[in-house]
Order: C-alpha cells, then structure tokens, then sequence
C-alpha cells in the first residue's frame, strides 16, 4: 500500500467532513438500483435493402425483439445475470455471402460484461454489421470496523481482438467501454458525515466516471481517455498495443478511501462493440471487475447481494464465441434455404 497516498487521502478526508449543509446517512443506501442489460443488432444487405434481427433483455426481461427472414435471436437471464444473441443472413454481394452473428452478457455476481460481435462478406453501404452492448450497474456496501479510513482499489480489465482482413476503414471493428463511480448527491456518507473519497489527486467525492475508448484504424489501434473537469488523475488507465490477431487489452483502475463504519457507493460499466463488413470483434472473455486485497477490518456487499460473490464457470473462451455465433448464422442460412424449398472517461453521473 503507498503509505504517503493513504496519508494525503487521509487529510483530504478529514478536510471534506461533512457539515450540516448536506444530509447525514448512517447505513447503506441504494444509489444504483441493481440492473443487468444485453443487447444484440445483426443486420445484412437483401437486395437493395437491408434485413435487421435485434433482442435487448433487462434483469431477465425482453425489452425489444425483432427478428427478420433469414435470422434470428435469443434472450434469457434473471436479475443478476442476461445473455443476448442474434444473427442475420443476407444475399450475396458480388457473388460472396454476407451474414453477422452478435452475442452480449452482463453478471454481476461474476462482475463481468462480455459481448461478441462477427460479420462476413463486402462492403454495402456499411453491412453487413453487427452491435453487441453489454450493460451493469449495482450499489456497493462498505463496512469499516477499524478507526480509520481504508483504501479499497477497483479495477476493470479487458482483453479481446479486433480485425479486419481487408485492413480497411469499412471494416471498422471498434468499440468503448468504460465505468463510473458515484455517491449520487452525496449518499456515501458514514454516520460522522464522512465521505468515500478518491485516494489520489485532490480531494474529491466520486460523482464521476472514466470511459476508456479502444478503436480500429488501419492496422493501428488507439485510445482515448477523456478526462474532463480534471478527474482523469483519479483513474490510472492502460491500453496495450496489439499483438499478433489484432489483440488488444488493458484495464482501468481507482482507488478509494473507505471511511469508518457503513458507506455506499455506486458502480456503473458498459462494453459496447461495432463491428461490420468482414470484420470480428471479439471480446467474449472482457469486461471483468475485481477488488484489490483488501485492509483488515474493510468488507463489502452489494445492492444485489450478488455483485463479486463468484467466478463464473463453463463460459466459453472467446474464440468458442466467434464461432459459435458464426455457427449461429450458418445454421439460420441453412434453415433458411430449406424453409425455401420445403421452407443471429471521466463524465459525471
């Protein structure tokens, strides 16, 4: 632990105790109520026009579904964890198929969104192309039964590939993701009226997120930090330049400090990929919060009760995604033709 952030933390702390002007908070309280999002778009050229299969599932409830000749989708979940997929067949574009096949889960009590997105075929007019979103938010409870301040590290990591054969700016496989901490007009007050605070840079209440943008140009992949009002300096961020198969990977990290007794805080992550003509975004292992070691005398909980409480099991590697979604269309096309002849930074919050 660095001993000389802890200390500058500690009297930014004690600097931004609360008077009466804001209100006292003595337990845990629900800043973000706990929500789990997928969402999947395949859309691919017929004839002069375009055919589009969509499916958006919320805490286990399908929202929008949409499904055109020639694909297909699937939902499924419940409060704590949802999956979405999609997939959508298209006519040849000078003699060559053209399909895209998307996938998209969000777990909390794994604490990880993953989203795959996979197309094939030329260019026309922007498709085939595919979107996958992948959506979290929960409240996390702190407990401090020691005399002092604890700091608690975040860290939201992430690892894929992006590529494009034709290196071509049409391809355009990229994406963004990114989270936000917030105490939401100041609920993450213990009951002296002391606040979480960030444990570097000045002091500072989380009310802000950091979104880490990772892009596709050509064979160069770059990155974005936005780091407006200045909170940038209370997120350290990384990206990896890719390796070979257009990998790319890196995480985004913050450390808090957790005043004595109960507190709460509000988590918010996303991962979202655009993917399209003859180009795969796989980021089917991604998007993975983890809490550093933490202090003796500091624990936590959740809103959900779930967020962190295990790792979770028998999911695919990213690569069984790619194909398996690219299976997914296969699949749908075969149908298909047998249905025809008989007849998938730093902003505030």
């Amino acid at each position: 632990m660095n001993t000389r952030l802890v200390r500058q933390a500690a009297v930014s702390i004690a600097a931004l105790s609360i008077v009466s002007a804001f209100p006292v908070f003595a337990a845990h309280q629900i800043i973000y109520t706990p929500t789990v999002t997928a969402s999947t778009s395949s859309t691919a050229p017929v004839g002069a026009n375009f055919a589009s299969s969509e499916s958006t599932v919320v805490n286990g409830t399908v929202t929008s579904s949409n499904t055109s000749p020639g694909g297909g989708t699937n939902a499924s979940g419940n409060t704590t964890q949802v999956t979405s997929s999609s997939f959508q067949n298209g006519q040849a574009v000078n003699a060559v198929p053209s399909q895209n096949s998307t996938f998209a889960s969000a777990n909390l009590a794994a604490g990880e969104l993953k989203a795959v997105a996979a197309s094939s075929g030329p260019e026309f007019f922007g498709s085939p192309l595919g979107f996958a979103s992948a959506r979290m938010q929960d409240t996390i409870y702190f407990t401090n039964t020691t005399a002092s301040a604890l700091v608690a590290t975040l860290t939201f990591s992430f690892d894929g590939t992006l590529t494009n054969p034709f290196v071509s700016a049409n391809g355009n496989p990229g994406g963004n993701l990114g989270f936000d901490v917030s105490c939401a007009f100041f609920h993450c007050f213990n009951a002296a009226g002391t606040p979480i605070l960030f444990a570097t840079g000045p002091a500072l209440v989380p009310n802000a997120g950091m979104n880490h943008y990772f892009s596709f140009n050509g064979s160069y992949f770059g990155e974005n930090i936005f780091g407006g009002m200045a909170n940038g300096q209370y997120f350290e961020t990384h990206l990896n330049t890719p390796g070979s198969g257009g990998a790319v990977d890196g995480y985004i990290r913050t450390s808090l400090l957790i005043p004595t007794g109960q507190t709460s805080l509000g988590l918010r992550a996303f991962l979202n990929l655009d993917c399209r003509t003859a180009s795969s975004c796989d980021f089917g292992n991604t998007g993975k919060f983890s809490f550093g070691p933490l202090p003796s005398g500091l624990s936590y909980s959740s809103a959900s009760g779930e967020f962190l409480t295990s790792v979770a099991g028998g999911v695919p590697e990213p690569a069984t995604w790619a194909m398996m979604i690219m299976g997914f269309g296969l699949i749908g096309g075969a149908l298909r033709q047998r249905g025809a002849a008989a007849r998938i930074r730093v902003a505030y919050a």
